[in-house]
C-alpha cells in the first residue's frame, strides 16, 4: 500500500510514513525523511525552546528515561556504537598521551593500580613516550 507526502509529493509504501492514530489512515501526512529533517531544522532554529522541554521532559520523566537507558545497554545497536566509540576514544588518548592512557601503561608493567599512580610518575612516563615517538618518527 502506498501513500503520498504532502511535504516532497513523492509517492512512497506506508512504512515510510509516521504512525499518527489522529489521521484517518493511521499514518502521518508526511513521509519519515521529511519529518526527521523538519524536527532537525527546527531543534536548531528552536534551540533554546528545545533544551528547555528537554530539560522538563526529563526531569518529569526521571524513571522513564532510566528504563529507556537501560534497555538502550541491551541492544546490540549499543553494543556496536560502544565498540567503535571506545575505539575512538582510546585513539584519541593513544595519540594525546592522556593521564589515562599512560595510566594504563604504567599499571599493566607493574603492581600498582591506576589510583595508586602518583602523577608525577605519569608525568615522566609521558614524557619518555613523547622521546620514543620522536626517536620513531626521525
Amino acid at each position: 500500500m502506498t501513500k503520498q507526502c504532502t511535504k516532497c509529493n513523492e509517492i512512497k509504501e506506508l512504512i515510510l510514513f509516521i504512525k499518527r492514530s489522529a489521521n484517518k489512515s493511521g499514518y502521518g501526512s508526511w513521509c519519515k525523511k521529511c519529518h526527521s529533517v523538519y524536527n532537525k531544522k527546527y531543534s536548531i532554529d528552536n534551540r533554546e525552546k528545545y533544551v528547555q522541554w528537554h530539560k522538563n521532559w526529563e526531569s518529569n520523566n526521571k524513571e522513564k528515561r532510566l528504563e529507556i537507558n537501560r534497555n538502550f545497554r541491551k541492544t546490540d545497536k549499543f553494543k556496536v556504537w560502544k565498540k567503535a566509540y571506545m575505539k575512538i576514544r582510546w585513539k584519541n588518548a593513544k595519540d594525546n598521551l592522556s593521564d589515562y592512557y599512560v595510566k594504563h601503561l604504567l599499571s599493566k608493567r607493574t603492581p600498582l593500580q591506576n589510583k595508586d599512580i602518583p602523577n608525577e610518575l605519569v608525568e615522566i612516563k609521558r614524557e619518555h613516550l613523547k622521546l620514543i615517538r620522536a626517536i620513531k618518527d626521525a
